[in-house]
């Protein structure tokens, strides 16, 4: 796994702006500096560029291999600030900008971190690091395959051992049926469905059905039938 926090500031910092206005607020963000005007349409980017230059860091972890995708870590951005006033100019700045950042303190400082992914991709966006946002969202996008294909694999793992539990269930019930007045003594119907099951744990309901050539439903309310015996002799 790779943090691309210092891909974020090499990208960054071979995108400055050359005009005055934007030399200013790239100063500002850099010294912590909340009287800064933006001046035009370029000068909260440039701003946030030297904020992150000096103070910003990111835990995105990227996924180098398919075999080291992350299904656990999450991704954040912090800012660790010594002005009260300049960590309110900044919450403010953002947050006009549609992005979810949160404030707390630590150490005597006050520290802004982003921890919601949208708003992760929309402030590398501001920033114009697109190509780390190119690569978060790869990683984001990877993520939520695999974890769908973790969800996908657990859920089928689940249904195999209910199916093993309710399989080895049936036949402790059909076992006891026989041992205590054998099956021979149901009626034909139950003890079809009684061997059948004995015969071929393996199947699922559907598959011992389609073998049986009966429904589904009629399956189970023999198995029910099984099961109602067994209660009534134990």
């Amino acid at each position: 796994m790779k943090n691309l926090n210092d891909d974020i500031k090499k990208e960054i910092l071979n995108k400055l702006k050359n005009n005055a206005c934007c030399e200013e607020a790239f100063n500002a963000g850099l010294n912590q500096d909340d009287s800064i005007v933006f001046k035009c349409k370029n000068c909260l980017q440039s701003f946030l560029r030297g904020l992150y230059t000096n103070y910003g860091v990111s835990n995105i972890f990227i996924s180098e291999n398919d075999l080291t995708i992350s299904t656990g870590k999450g991704y954040s951005i912090e800012f660790l600030l010594y002005s009260n006033e300049f960590a309110d100019f900044v919450a403010g700045a953002l947050a006009e900008n549609d992005i979810d950042i949160k404030m707390t303190l630590r150490q005597n400082k006050v520290l802004l971190y982003i921890t919601d992914l949208n708003s992760i991709e929309h402030f590398l966006h501001l920033m114009g690091a697109n190509k780390s946002l190119l690569l978060l969202e790869n990683e984001a996008l990877s993520r939520e395959l695999r974890q769908k294909a973790n969800r996908e694999v657990n859920a089928a793992e689940n249904n195999i051992k209910k199916h093993i539990e309710a399989v080895n269930k049936q036949i402790e019930q059909i076992n006891v049926i026989d041992r205590l007045i054998g099956l021979s003594s149901l009626p034909v119907q139950i003890r079809e469905v009684a061997l059948a099951r004995r015969e071929n744990q393996n199947l699922t309901l559907m598959e011992l059905a389609e073998l049986l050539k009966i429904s589904k439903s009629a399956l189970n309310h023999r198995l029910r039938k099984v099961c109602e015996i067994y209660k009534n002799l134990i």
